[in-house]
């Protein structure tokens, strides 16, 4: 994984995105994307939308989620859930628990 890529990897799981709170995360992808959007718009749902070439073809999405669940009992968590644990092909932190 490119060093970019591992950081911004790093970044979303250390930024805690419960539902209804997700605005830090949404800025964090915002100024990720900023470098290769011609527009940037966060829908009334709190979607980010990044565009490039938005005349162009073909056309092609990526979606997912920004929030994330609450992690429960920190004490049941081996690692800290905010916290890139792996830096490998399977790194470790909330998405995998």
């Amino acid at each position: 994984m490119h060093e970019a890529s591992l950081s911004f990897l790093k970044s979303l799981l250390e930024t805690p995105s419960p539902s209804g709170f997700e605005r830090p995360v949404q800025d964090l992808v915002r100024s990720w994307v900023k470098p290769y959007a011609d527009e940037i718009q966060t829908d009334r749902h709190g979607n980010v939308i990044a565009v490039r070439n938005p005349r162009g073809e073909p056309r092609i999405m990526l979606a997912g989620h920004l929030d994330t669940m609450p992690p429960g009992n920190l004490g049941s968590w081996q690692t800290d859930p905010y916290e890139l644990t792996g830096t490998d092909a399977s790194p470790g932190g909330a998405m995998n628990g």
